[in-house]
């Protein structure tokens, strides 16, 4: 029994921590919503979008970055080999838009990713002194591009990332997608990547990179990153190993994006970037989903060999004001972030171990293209 109570009053501890971190992040931000600063250059813009088999999203996204308030830029748009008509539609409106370029992707490089290959090719046609790397299933605010060169103005930033408010549709993407704001608004206070030198704290997302010019070139580019499937994170960490000014925010109102559109799409989709965000280090991998199982999963089973009632109100009152707050302020129904964490949780174990399974022994794939991974790095792709 008293293991029982000690278990019960670690969890209690860690969601105490989770709610803290995440109270502190609503209250403090950063949002790229808020932002008081006033622009004193406004430096050419180059927009960056990899497509790949986009039909579906690539007009949404286009028109949504066509109304910016923000009147200095361009759109890049490489279709990567895509074999729907995602060239047709983008070609379509470079004819109409002055502002707008549209590239016929290359072949795929040995050793190199998809999305990082497209961005090589990207940058070479890019004119801006700001990269702006985004996603074609993305939709925008008006004042996405102008929130991000204040924010990067005011701070004198080397790279801003924005996590998007991601849009759900399906049952699997209402329950299993805001594992993702979970993990940087409840295990991750913002502001400590701006503030922290070490690159333990380098958050992004590559769906919204804002960075200047000479800095990613700095860097090498994505060069530097070329074969990492989690190119976002390791970009910021190289960031932050070279004393650059790194900030990620919170997208929320601002950046939309719809990742994926069924439970096979998470499933492949999350396995192949969730081992990435611990670069690839097994033993702290295993040690947080042992953390997840044993103090988020667990209690649930434990109170039924208690019948101590302040010890099951304290756990759950701390965890459904937890997932609450999560829930109101960045967007999730609430019904199920509350009532359905546990079995979320459960889920995120389980992509986990064939995360690892496929890193050890198998290969991850995306968009018809399949990638093995050895050292952090894909030795081998192919379409």
């Amino acid at each position: 029994m008293e293991i029982v109570y000690i278990i019960l009053g670690i969890a209690a501890f860690f969601h105490v921590i989770f709610l803290l971190t995440s109270i502190i992040n609503i209250t403090f931000g950063p949002f790229l919503r808020k932002i008081n600063h006033s622009l004193i250059d406004f430096p050419l813009v180059s927009i960056m979008i990899p497509a790949r088999n986009e039909e579906q999203n690539i007009a949404n996204c286009l028109d949504s970055l066509l109304m910016q308030d923000y009147q200095n830029f361009e759109i890049l748009v490489l279709d990567d080999n895509s074999e729907d008509s995602t060239w047709n539609i983008i070609s379509d409106y470079a004819a109409k838009h002055p502002n707008i370029k549209a590239i016929k992707g290359g072949s795929l490089l040995p050793g190199w990713t998809g999305k990082n290959n497209a961005l090589r090719q990207l940058v070479a046609e890019a004119k801006g002194e700001i990269y702006l790397f985004t996603d074609a299933d993305n939709s925008y605010a008006q004042n996405a591009v102008s929130n991000s060169i204040k924010y990067i103005e005011k701070f004198n930033l080397d790279y801003l990332s924005a996590f998007p408010q991601q849009i759900t549709k399906s049952f699997p993407e209402k329950l299993i997608i805001p594992f993702i704001d979970i993990v940087i608004y409840s295990f991750f206070i913002l502001w400590s990547q701006y503030f922290i030198k070490w690159n333990i704290f380098a958050a992004a997302n590559g769906q919204w990179i804002v960075c200047k010019k000479k800095s990613y070139n700095a860097l090498g580019g994505h060069t530097a990153v070329k074969g990492r499937i989690v190119e976002d994170i390791s970009l910021f960490r190289e960031a932050k190993r070279k004393n650059m000014k790194t900030l990620t925010l919170a997208g929320t109102s601002v950046v939309y994006g719809r990742m994926y559109h069924s439970f096979s799409e998470i499933w492949h989709g999350l396995s192949k970037n969730i081992f990435g965000i611990t670069d690839y280090n097994i033993p702290l991998f295993i040690l947080i989903n042992l953390i997840l199982f044993v103090f988020i999963i667990m209690p649930y089973f434990l109170i039924l060999f208690t019948n101590t009632f302040f010890v099951i109100l304290s756990i759950f009152t701390i965890l459904i004001l937890w997932r609450l707050l999560l829930a109101i302020f960045f967007k999730h129904n609430i019904g199920i972030a509350v009532f359905l964490h546990p079995f979320l949780i459960l889920i995120i174990n389980i992509l986990s171990i064939n995360a690892l399974l496929r890193y050890k022994y198998g290969s991850v794939s995306w968009k018809g293209r399949k990638m093995t991974v050895k050292d952090k790095e894909v030795s081998d792709t192919y379409e």
